[in-house]
Formats: structure tokens, C-alpha cells, sequence
């Protein structure tokens, strides 16, 4: 299976009040990586539109072994 990986910059503003990044922010860094995944095989949004179609996540296995947090 070939592998995609993309690096992001965690932001302030990604960060909550507890210090870390919550679920729904990781789950919104999944969702770019996967459109950017999408688009480097050709398959950006305008193809898929063209396509009538779409990408729909069926099943998530997410394991997080630390919080992602903001460092200065």
C-alpha cells in the first residue's frame, strides 16, 4: 500500500484552552491530507466535480499516543 504524509504547522489557533489540539481540529488536518493525497493523483476537487463524484470516509481508526501541542 503506498503511503502518503504531508507535515503541518500546528498554529496557536489550533490549540485549545487545554493546551492541546482537540479531535475535530486532527480530524480537519485528516481532511486536507486526504485532499491533498486526492489531488496529487490527480484527483483534485474540480475532476471530482467534473466526475460526479466524491470521497466519503467509511471507517476511522484514529490512536493517539500524545496530545498534539503548540510550542514557542
Amino acid at each position: 500500500m503506498e503511503k502518503f504524509s504531508e507535515k503541518i504547522t500546528v498554529r496557536y489557533s489550533d490549540i485549545g484552552p487545554e493546551g492541546y489540539a482537540d479531535i475535530a481540529q486532527i480530524m480537519a488536518w485528516f481532511q486536507d491530507a486526504a485532499t491533498n493525497h486526492s489531488k496529487s493523483k490527480g484527483y483534485g476537487s474540480e475532476v471530482l466535480r467534473e466526475m460526479g463524484a466524491a470521497w466519503i470516509v467509511l471507517h476511522w481508526d484514529i490512536r493517539m499516543h500524545a496530545h498534539i501541542a503548540y510550542t514557542d
